[in-house]
């Protein structure tokens, strides 16, 4: 099978709303990606070529314009919640990178994500509070580090529907539903 969508990713020109979008939803994926599956700066390096190499058009006219060391540094800067940091949009070349970069490291660590997901699913049925799990817990805590002035709470409330959105954007098709959701209106 073909990948349906893959034009939807270099046709249009988006939006300003729909970067501003896009990104904010973006920093909250990638902070959930991060807390869960505690990748570095050195992975992304690794995931970036990976994309560099697979999708050579648009993710290679991008490189031409940053180094991919300003790449990564642009990625880890994203979730930070600092308010002295300056809130940044994405273009759509970088949107576009973005996209295809947590899309495939979503797929890399799939795996992880479903053990996750299941642990979070068999202990609610069991009526068990599943952040008590060394897993869930960790993964909240790190959330922590980017949502610091949220409470507890809502922490885990968003981190449920991160890893929902994770274990969504990890299927075969996860870059083309992650896309259309960053261009929704």
């Amino acid at each position: 099978m073909g990948e349906p969508q893959r034009s939807l990713i270099t046709t249009g020109v988006l939006s300003t709303q729909q970067l501003t979008s896009a990104t904010s939803y973006l920093k909250q994926l990638f902070s959930g990606l991060v807390a869960l599956t505690q990748i570095n700066s050195e992975d992304l390096a690794k995931a970036i070529e990976q994309v560099h190499q697979s999708e050579p058009g648009e993710s290679a006219k991008f490189l031409e314009i940053k180094r991919q060391d300003q790449l990564v540094n642009l990625f880890f800067l994203m979730p930070s919640n600092q308010d002295s940091m300056p809130k940044t949009v994405l273009t759509q070349a970088e949107l576009t990178i973005f996209v295809q970069v947590c899309s495939y490291l979503c797929q890399q660590h799939q795996e992880l994500i479903r053990r996750a997901v299941s642990l979070m699913e068999q202990l609610a049925g069991e009526k068990t509070d599943p952040w008590q799990a060394t897993l869930l817990d960790t993964y909240a805590q790190n959330l922590e580090v980017y949502y610091s002035h949220a409470d507890s709470r809502k922490i885990k409330q968003l981190g449920a529907k991160l890893l929902l959105d994770l274990l969504f954007y990890s299927s075969a098709y996860g870059q083309e539903r992650l896309w259309c959701r960053c261009i929704e209106p």
